[in-house]
């Protein structure tokens, strides 16, 4: 689940209970957190300043850890045998071909033993976004929400379901296939924070093209500079992007020849994928 949370803003003519690295951030939460949420300091696992807040019986239901000794329990295992706790943490993927224990990690690090390199789950394969999308909604989970999405004015908010963002990705897929990505192709985005961005990242993981986010606030030269280098096939971008509440003209940092790049409309990518199929093949 994709999920971004904006913490409210603290009056300021309150003051922090006391003075430590985590001062200003443990006010937030105090101030913001429900009390039945917060209970004060904990030192577990022998770590000062941490803080424990206890979950509900319906959340620590839906948890996958019951408990923060559970959760000390797993970090010893990653830290005792890392091959295991991550082979066992693949295990709950889909996997197109077979993921064995022995090729989990394979790695050199010693100059004197030959090439260094680094293999993770040589050999097999899956694809992330299947397992990200379409597993949820073959799973019955279709209507749950999959990412909430905040825009620049608060009272902005969308959320869409896994069904939706399924479908979403299926379609842009298609219309970087149209533009000729194909597997292992580069494709770079330039875009501001909409949802259509996280679609955009998924489509690419699903046809196996690599995506390269480029910040949208670098100039033309600086967005050159890495079209160049990276090697980019296409360029994903905006048509338009709001700056500070003001809507103001993207296109033009791309010059007169658009020929290679895919323009979305803030807001209104539906308009473009009009005459493009949902499959998802």
């Amino acid at each position: 689940m994709f999920w971004s949370h904006r913490l409210p803003q603290v009056r300021s003519h309150l003051s922090p209970p006391r003075a430590s690295l985590f001062s200003k951030l443990e006010f937030v939460l105090h101030t913001v957190m429900d009390n039945s949420m917060a209970c004060g300091v904990s030192n577990a696992a022998g770590t000062n300043g941490n803080y424990e807040f206890r979950a509900t019986e319906e959340q620590r239901s839906r948890a996958h850890l019951g408990s923060l000794d559970e959760f000390w329990r797993l970090h010893r295992k990653s830290l005792a045998d890392p091959i295991a706790f991550w082979g066992e943490a693949a295990a709950v993927f889909y996997w197109k071909t077979p993921l064995f224990k022995k090729n989990v990690l394979n790695y050199n690090t010693d100059v004197r033993k030959g090439k260094i390199f680094i293999e993770w789950f040589k050999g097999a394969s899956t694809n992330i976004c299947y397992n990200a999308l379409d597993r949820n909604v073959q799973n019955g989970h279709g209507e749950q929400i999959a990412y909430y999405w905040e825009g620049n004015d608060p009272q902005d908010i969308d959320k869409i379901t896994y069904r939706e963002l399924l479908q979403g990705v299926c379609r842009f897929a298609n219309v970087l296939k149209s533009k000729g990505v194909e597997k292992g192709d580069m494709v770079a985005m330039y875009m501001p924070m909409i949802p259509e961005l996280v679609l955009a990242m998924l489509a690419c993981a699903r046809i196996g093209a690599i995506h390269s986010v480029v910040f949208g606030g670098y100039s033309s030269e600086s967005l050159a500079d890495r079209l160049l280098n990276g090697n980019i096939k296409v360029l994903v971008t905006a048509g338009k992007i709001f700056v500070f509440n003001k809507l103001e003209d993207n296109v033009q940092i791309f010059g007169e020849d658009y020929s290679r790049f895919i323009h979305i409309g803030v807001r209104t990518v539906a308009e473009d994928f009009s005459s493009v199929s949902n499959s998802s093949r």
